[in-house]
């Protein structure tokens, strides 16, 4: 047995040893929170700190300004790996933890290892009992948040958890399904929920208690209760806001602030602007003040199909949103005035049902940089291509084929890390000049590679790539 090998026997044997760590009396418990939107105040030795504490990154863009030293990925060498049961997510990264769930069993696990390492520190689950009206698998579909205070996991089945950071006891949980009567999506729940200050926004998409006759999966015949999207406590887990007459989607909503044109009295104001919630709900874009949960507007935009998802999340840049799906009606780029929140204006869209489109993002969001958005484009697996599209126009720059549908985290620089679906790794020069491909990961250990579906977006942190497929979490060393 090589090295490696021992390695991951051990860290998969010490995971499957531990057992559930008895909760403890948790009214003797107190969660604190930190500052808005952060897992904490950063300091002068975080200077060199790259954290991934959330879906998408720190900023839910999918941009971090970690580096990437390490330019040769023949034999990316490898910090640990770990088998995993279902799922569809990628984990995250604070500081020197890194968080991951998935399912085994009827058991929703939530673990947390040393980052670095791989050494398992302790792990706890919950019964679920979710079954899949597509046939895919019953894990979760967001990933873990992570604040200074507590670790944030929402489950495929609608439960709303946190846990502690020392050993993972149950801080507070919900039902959130069955709390606002949602009738079930077509692949359960996937929305990573914000933090926004002290309070957790959630996209819920609940129901009247008489639709609840209506089968799974019967969109068409669901009527929206006001409940599009839930502040809830982050002490708590209590109900502190419901807004928004529209379902859940599988993309995840932002908190964001728009550079101010002297407005003062809309949303909430500070020193760099007006601060919004933005989310792409199932039939459009919702947009609402975080602070008390007063709507700004809702932009309807969605494919006319019963069957169809919005699932990228909503990409902001400056005072423009771009907003993209795969089921005919391509993308939008919409521009704010944070003078007048009620009214946004098209800056370009593509023509619904058009031959081509400038860009039809399926679940990867898009990310941007310098002016030009780089993503996956379309729908299924063979028709699917990597594109360069500028921002100010939606004009197609360069069209990539047969690397099936792709996700994309960009790194400082130019760099951009692109995980195939089919499990090819690759790195990517973000240029509107063409498709240029830096280096290619090619595993040393004969026999090993990446499985479909490689489906989350690599996540960077802290000197690390984090990299999952069907069946393990990968830690690469950059």
């Amino acid at each position: 047995m090589t090295q490696m090998h021992r390695r991951d026997w051990l860290i998969a044997a010490s995971a499957a040893a531990l057992l559930p760590i008895p909760d403890r009396d948790a009214s003797a418990r107190q969660l604190s929170i930190s500052t808005a939107g952060s897992p904490r105040p950063r300091t002068k030795a975080d200077e060199d700190r790259f954290d991934w504490p959330d879906f998408l990154g720190p900023s839910r863009n999918g941009v971090s300004t970690q580096p990437i030293r390490q330019r040769d990925w023949n034999g990316l060498p490898i910090r640990w790996r770990m088998p995993l049961g279902e799922g569809y997510t990628v984990g995250s990264c604070l500081g020197d933890r890194f968080v991951q769930t998935d399912r085994v069993g009827d058991q929703e696990r939530t673990f947390c290892v040393e980052a670095r390492t791989g050494q398992v520190l302790w792990q706890q689950q919950r019964p679920t009992a979710y079954r899949d009206l597509y046939g895919y698998d019953g894990g979760p579909r967001c990933s873990p948040i992570l604040t200074a205070d507590a670790i944030i996991t929402y489950g495929v089945d609608g439960v709303l958890m946190a846990r502690g950071w020392d050993d993972g006891h149950v801080l507070w949980q919900r039902d959130l399904n069955r709390d606002y009567r949602v009738v079930q999506n077509f692949f359960g729940v996937g929305s990573a929920p914000v933090v926004f200050r002290d309070r957790l926004w959630v996209m819920v998409g609940g129901s009247p208690i008489e639709d609840q006759e209506v089968a799974p999966g019967a969109l068409d015949r669901v009527r929206p209760n006001g409940t599009a999207m839930v502040a809830v406590d982050l002490r708590t887990g209590k109900t502190l806001h419901e807004m928004g007459q529209d379902l859940a989607s599988y993309s995840s909503p932002l908190v964001v602030t728009l550079p101010s044109n002297g407005a003062d009295n809309l949303g909430v104001t500070n020193n760099l602007g007006v601060t919004i919630g933005l989310a792409f709900c199932r039939s459009g874009l919702l947009a609402f003040d975080p602070e008390n949960g007063r709507q700004h507007f809702h932009f309807p935009f969605r494919s006319s199909l019963m069957e169809s998802v919005n699932a990228a999340t909503p990409v902001v840049v400056g005072n423009q949103v771009l907003l993209s799906e795969t089921y005919s009606v391509g993308s939008v780029l919409l521009e704010l005035d944070p003078a007048d929140l009620s009214k946004p204006r098209v800056v370009w869209q593509d023509e619904p049902s058009a031959r081509d489109q400038a860009l039809q993002a399926h679940w990867n969001t898009p990310v941007v940089h310098e002016g030009f958005i780089y993503a996956s484009s379309g729908r299924n697996t063979g028709n699917a291509e990597l594109r360069c599209v500028e921002w100010a126009t939606g004009k197609v720059k360069w069209r990539q084929r047969g690397l099936s549908r792709c996700s994309l985290t960009k790194a400082a620089g130019e760099d951009l890390v692109v995980l195939a679906e089919r499990g090819e790794l690759f790195l990517l020069r973000a240029t509107p000049a063409g498709y240029e491909r830096i280096t290619t990961h090619r595993f040393s250990e004969p026999g090993q590679v990446l499985r479909y579906p490689a489906w989350a977006s690599p996540a960077l942190a802290n000197g690390s790539l984090f990299c999952r497929d069907k069946q393990t979490i990968y830690c690469f060393e950059i």
